[in-house]
């Protein structure tokens, strides 16, 4: 059923639903790659107030991809002690935004040892600061998309590696031990290096 060896696993997204970040994309692929190819014990958990149009889009898209029973929206803002407790609680935290400004999201779960799935790239790295996206060797990062094209005008949505970043979430749900050690790695080098 819903459940794999008795347990759910939980993958959670959290932040502010800006325009610019488009996180409605990520709804079908979560549901091709990683629903139909029966992994029905995963639950991804959408945190974050929505700008504009964003959360009736990101609803669209849960109901267009018949995805209610895996994918939850709750549209607001938790304090940092809600927070904390969401991101320790969960299996893994994945970053699929088309555009970001500053990445704390994914410091925040890292920093409380939750396992985390981000784009890489030179275009996003330039674009997002501090963040993920600026450790070259962080191993569960997926390609992001061109962010610019070749005459400087901004892509609105870049055509990320979405497959790439459902294959990271299985890896850390099949080697869960093996993606805690490298979080806890990561989490002593960012605490480090931007304290």
């Amino acid at each position: 059923e819903a459940e794999r060896n008795g347990r759910v696993f939980k993958v959670v997204y959290e932040g502010r639903l800006g325009t610019p970040k488009k996180i409605h994309r990520f709804v079908e692929p979560f549901k091709q790659y990683i629903i139909d190819q029966g992994h029905s014990d995963f639950r991804f958990m959408i945190l974050g107030p929505a700008e504009g149009d964003q959360g009736e889009k990101l609803q669209e898209e849960i109901e267009r991809n018949d995805a209610k029973s895996s994918i939850i929206y709750i549209p607001k803002y938790l304090t940092s002690e809600e927070m904390r407790e969401i991101y320790r609680a969960s299996n893994a935290f994945v970053f699929p935004t088309s555009r970001e400004t500053y990445g704390l999201s994914q410091l925040e779960a890292l920093s409380c040892g939750t396992p985390t799935v981000a784009p890489a790239g030179n275009d996003w790295s330039t674009n997002v600061l501090p963040s993920m996206a600026n450790i070259k060797s962080y191993p569960l990062t997926f390609r992001a998309g061109q962010c610019w094209s070749s005459t400087s005008q901004r892509i609105t949505e870049p055509d990320h590696d979405w497959e790439g970043a459902c294959h990271r979430l299985l890896w850390i749900r099949n080697n869960y031990n093996n993606a805690k050690k490298i979080t806890g790695e990561w989490k002593e080098y960012i605490k480090d290096s931007m304290s």
